[in-house]
């Protein structure tokens, strides 16, 4: 996505973990990478990493110091790590809610909320149908960079 909408071409070499990039990072042996806020967030508060943006339509609460894709030129470049709560396509509209209202109400929780941001993340929560329309937008974000550049499954 990102040479996509910058015009720029990369070597893309695959890692098995954020952890040994960091690593690679660190020793000088990999230039950049796209990734999570947490495994770089000690790096970068040593002064040993530059953080670039946040590729979020909001700042990160943990470096708030630092744009987003947006603010630094690039709007459109959205590419956020997120997790959901999922249940069988059958799954009662009454109890996919009640599921719904108890996992916003767990992560919004003081001490819950802290160990999610002493770590670079955000706990959200949200209904099953804003859950569903996001899911649905990452699916046709990613369907246009699949296809643009014809990127198939090995």
């Amino acid at each position: 996505m990102f040479m996509n909408m910058t015009g720029t071409q990369f070597v893309h070499v695959p890692y098995r973990g954020e952890t040994l990039v960091v690593s690679d990072m660190l020793g000088g042996h990999v230039d950049m990478f796209f990734g999570n806020i947490s495994p770089v967030l000690p790096h970068y508060r040593a002064g040993k990493f530059n953080i670039l943006a946040v590729a979020d339509t909001m700042r990160a609460p943990a470096i708030p110091d630092v744009p987003t894709t947006a603010e630094a030129g690039l709007p459109g470049f959205l590419s956020t790590a997120w997790f959901a709560v999922m249940g069988p396509p059958k799954l009662p509209d009454a109890l996919a809610q009640r599921f719904a209202a108890d996992f916003i109400e767990v992560v919004r929780m003081p001490d819950v909320a802290a160990r999610y941001r002493a770590v670079g993340t955000e706990p959200v929560g949200s209904t099953p149908a804003r859950t569903g329309a996001f899911i649905r937008e990452e699916i046709a974000r990613w369907r246009e960079v699949i296809v643009r550049n014809n990127i198939q499954v090995e």
